[in-house]
Order: C-alpha cells, then sequence, then structure tokens
C-alpha cells in the first residue's frame, strides 16, 4: 500500500466516523486529525471551519479562507454567516502551516481571540482553533499543542 493510499484510507475512516451523526466526535481530535491530512500537502494555507451541534456532532466542515506560504486571510462576516446557516452551536478552526510548524504566529493567535470574540456574538462557542504542521496540532488560543499521530485521549 501506498503513502498516498494509506492516507485515503484515513480519511475515508476519519469522514465516516464524522458521518456518524449519533455519536458525538470524541475529543475533536478525529475531526483536527481529519483537516490536518486533507491539508498536509498544500502549498499554501487554508482555514478550515468545523461546525459542532449541541451534543458535540459534526454538521460540515467548511473551507473558509485561503492565502500564501505564511499569510492567509477570509471574511469574519463570512464565518458567522455559516455558522447560522449549519446552525452550530460550536466551531473548531484548523489553518495549516504549509512550511510544517505548528507554532502559531502572533497573527494567529490575535485572529482566533477575535473570531471567538465575533462567533459569540452569534451564540456560537468556539472551541478550539489550530494551527496544524507536520505531525502536530497547536491551539491558538491555550497555547496547547497535540500530537496527532498518537491517539487523542482528553478533550482537545
Amino acid at each position: 500500500m501506498t503513502d498516498d493510499q494509506i492516507v485515503e484510507a484515513a480519511l475515508a475512516i476519519l469522514d465516516r466516523r464524522s458521518k456518524q451523526r449519533a455519536q458525538p466526535i470524541g475529543a475533536t481530535g478525529d475531526a483536527v486529525r481529519k483537516i490536518a491530512l486533507e491539508l498536509n500537502d498544500e502549498r499554501v494555507e487554508h482555514l478550515v471551519c468545523i461546525w459542532l451541534d449541541g451534543s458535540n456532532r459534526v454538521i460540515a466542515s467548511q473551507r473558509m479562507g485561503q492565502g500564501g506560504i505564511d499569510v492567509m486571510s477570509f471574511v469574519t462576516r463570512e464565518l458567522a454567516r455559516a455558522a447560522v446557516i449549519n446552525d452550530a452551536a460550536y466551531a473548531v478552526l484548523v489553518h495549516n502551516h504549509p512550511h510544517g510548524d505548528s507554532t502559531p504566529s502572533d497573527q494567529d493567535k490575535e485572529a482566533s481571540a477575535r473570531i471567538q470574540h465575533f462567533l459569540a456574538t452569534v451564540g456560537v462557542c468556539l472551541i478550539g482553533s489550530f494551527a496544524v504542521g507536520g505531525t502536530t496540532a497547536t491551539c491558538c488560543l491555550t497555547g496547547r499543542v497535540f500530537d496527532l499521530a498518537q491517539p487523542v485521549t482528553q478533550s482537545i
């Protein structure tokens, strides 16, 4: 089995898990891991938002922004619009760092805090905003680092 086939198989498993609406996503880790795999080979930054219902089940995931190798643009208003359209209670943001280092920049941290405040005005709680690179995800709000190659046993 080639590396690409392994990644495709992993994505299929994670996609199937996220579509099992009867089960809440365990620790948000499966969803973040799935997006990290999808964005792994991208050469520019992408922002993906995972919308969750009140029981922590995935409603949808949407690419909300795209940028260059170390910068990205998106419209905050569009995030709020998508949250309302999806009837989301919670959101998780994931963006990739094509250079492979998941350490959030100051701009990542500031944008995450602004988005958290903005989404709250429409009744949506931002439960995580992650920069992913290589096999790690770092929360832009808390600074916690997660090894995506390991099972996530606690809430992200």
